[in-house]
């Protein structure tokens, strides 16, 4: 059996970063990274064209020190250039037409122009990752945001609202990660360039360097791996802080009115607890790293001059500037060391969070809208319910059972019933928020799911009893309903939901800004608004879901009037409450625990004893 590693090199090189090996969330996150920098390749070139540069500056600069040091010595540069090849020739040639003092100085000037070269290069590479972080965090929130609008309403149905906006916030780690990356990339190169002019004044002090930093490595890869188990705990911890702060903050009317601040703020200091109490247990294993990294270094300077002393021979006269230049460069090296593991203990804390990212946008189990299928253009003869059944989740009870009725063209047809009767449930699959768990809804003999959703639903007309609204402006939120709206049909549709006086009251007219969810407005207003918004979208069926629940009767007769000229020629599916709303309705379902006890017009329901009639003459304190 081979022993071979068939994974990607970019796998195993980050596996090897991580001190773990990488699991299949793991690699979902490196393909989002390649996913994301493979339009990038041009900058990702630049950038690592800067890091080598900056890395061969950073060697040729500890080499021209030690020539320059070497100078100084009576043996001059003799002992070190005949490993330059035709460069050492030339250096002798040098040394041989200069003093030693103006060898020296042009070396020195040499070295300092290198390393203001190395330190340009290096801002380069800096420079073009701060970009690349930019647009990174700006596409993969951009992508989070695209994926949530694909899931269907069962997938939504999953989360909260709390939970959808931490995955925002982690969109950064994405960038964070980058900029680690590139971090670790440029302090080793500048390693390496540095162990290269180690090796090339003492490879056997080198060879017993990198056995020091071995060591060292493999005591910090356990403090890695320590690390990232604490970057994880952290991320859990930070998505149920947040997710808690924005329920309180959604919720703070209801916190009020119950009186439950101090119960409220309690649950987000516990929160807040155990996330400062992770955060500083990571930050503590993160500190610990440059410490250990800088005794190592003050240590083995130490010991490495000593060895170093006694294996070139105190009496040989290029000793001195060797070990100069050698504990130089170490030193040198050393912070570089520490900076790369630093980087890679920040890696191991982000990764965790650009982890779950990926998951949220790879994962293969997310159930999505249903996209394609026959486009929808005019509905012809109407829309049958057959056999339907449906059911929210498995461990919950059936929503609705065996339903069947007709809508047809240019009829009104309502629903009634208790709290849980199914009626929304029935709004919901004519949406097609949902699909039946069994049975199918036809739309001119065709069934929903074979019709395109999208131009589906730009047909349909929609007043719920729970107005969404966009911390927008009035305009902007009516303007929804049809963005491409003439002023004269924005003018008839807020006429039509009885706006006109309202509008005239506020301070901006239609441009005033409503606030969040609409707070700035009461709930018959936003109610008016939202009736605008589906009039002006002028569409073909209309779907009123209380729509009048939160007005006053005044506003409500005159709206019922619209709504009862508009439905003049439209199909109409009315869920309704209070039934003096649809007692002119062509045919009313009345539904009890998801069935149909009752059908018929409001004539005939009232003529013999029923839940309708019971209801009515409950709602009209009559006498049944």
């Amino acid at each position: 059996m081979s022993n071979k590693d068939d994974r990607p090199a970019e796998h195993r090189g980050l596996s090897l970063l991580l001190g773990l090996r990488l699991t299949h969330d793991d690699r979902l996150a490196v393909q989002l990274l390649s996913d994301l920098l493979r339009s990038k390749r041009w900058l990702l070139g630049l950038g690592l064209a800067a890091l080598v540069g900056a890395a061969v500056c950073e060697g040729s600069t500890m080499g021209l020190l030690a020539l320059a040091l070497s100078t100084l010595a009576d043996s001059g540069t003799q002992s070190l250039t005949p490993s330059l090849g035709s460069l050492g020739r030339w250096i002798n040639r040098w040394q041989q037409a200069w003093s030693p003092n103006q060898l020296f100085l042009l070396f020195v000037v040499l070295a300092v122009l290198n390393q203001l070269l190395r330190s340009g290069l290096q801002f380069a590479s800096t420079a073009i990752t701060a970009g690349l972080h930019a647009q990174v965090e700006g596409e993969v929130r951009a992508k989070l945001t695209r994926r949530f609008l694909q899931f269907s309403q069962t997938e939504l149905a999953r989360y909260s609202v709390g939970n959808l906006h931490t995955y925002g916030s982690e969109s950064a780690a994405a960038g964070k990660v980058l900029q680690q990356l590139n971090a670790i990339l440029g302090q080793a190169l500048l390693a390496v360039a540095s162990v290269a002019v180690l090796c090339w004044l003492s490879w056997p002090l080198t060879l017993l360097v990198l056995a020091a930093m071995g060591l060292l490595s493999f005591g910090v890869r356990r403090v890695i791996r320590k690390i990232r188990s604490m970057g994880e705990r952290y991320s859990r911890q930070s998505v149920a802080l947040q997710q808690r702060s924005y329920e309180v903050l959604s919720n703070l009317r209801l916190v009020r009115l119950f009186a439950r601040e101090q119960y409220m703020a309690d649950q987000v200091d516990e929160a807040v607890h155990r996330s400062i109490s992770t955060n500083r247990r990571l930050l503590v294993w993160h500190a610990a790293i440059g410490p250990v990294v800088e005794c190592s270094a003050v240590l083995g300077a130490a010991l490495f001059l000593l060895i170093g002393y006694l294996w070139l021979g105190s009496d040989s006269p290029h000793v001195l500037p060797r070990l100069t230049t050698f504990v130089v460069i170490l030193y040198r090296l050393m912070p570089r060391i520490s900076h790369l593991n630093n980087a890679r203990a920040s890696l191991g804390s982000h990764w965790p969070m650009l982890v779950r990212v990926s998951n949220m946008l790879y994962r293969q189990d997310i159930q999505l809208e249903r996209t394609g299928g026959q486009p929808f253009h005019t509905l012809q003869t109407g829309i049958e319910f057959r056999n339907v059944w449906l059911r929210y989740a498995e461990d919950q009870p059936w929503a609705l059972e065996d339903l069947s009725f007709v809508l047809p063209r240019g009829k009104l047809v309502a629903l009634v019933g208790g709290s849980g009767a199914g009626k929304s449930s029935v709004a919901d699959l004519l949406l097609g928020l949902y699909e039946p768990t069994r049975g199918e809804i036809l739309i001119d003999g065709v069934s929903l799911q074979q019709l395109n959703l999208t131009t589906w639903r730009q047909q349909l007309g929609v007043v719920d009893q729970h107005t969404c609204a966009f911390h927008a402006s009035l305009r902007e939120n009516i303007l929804f309903g049809k963005l491409d709206a003439t002023a004269a049909e924005l003018a008839s549709a807020v006429q039509a939901a009885q706006l006109e006086e309202f509008v005239q009251q506020l301070p901006a007219g239609l441009d005033t800004v409503i606030g969040e969810r609409g707070s700035q407005l009461s709930g018959g207003q936003l109610q008016r608004m939202a009736i605008a918004r589906a009039l002006l979208r002028n569409p073909q069926i209309l779907i009123l879901d209380e729509a009048t629940s939160s007005l006053d009767t005044h506003s409500e007769r005159l709206i019922q009037a619209s709504l009862s000229h508009l439905s003049t020629h439209r199909t109409v599916l009315s869920i309704a409450h209070r039934l003096s709303t649809i007692s002119h309705a062509d045919h009313i379902l009345v539904l009890s625990h998801g069935r149909l006890i009752e059908s018929g017009t409001h004539p005939h329901l009232l003529s013999h004893p029923g839940p309708y009639s019971h209801l009515w003459h409950a709602q009209s304190h009559t006498p049944g």
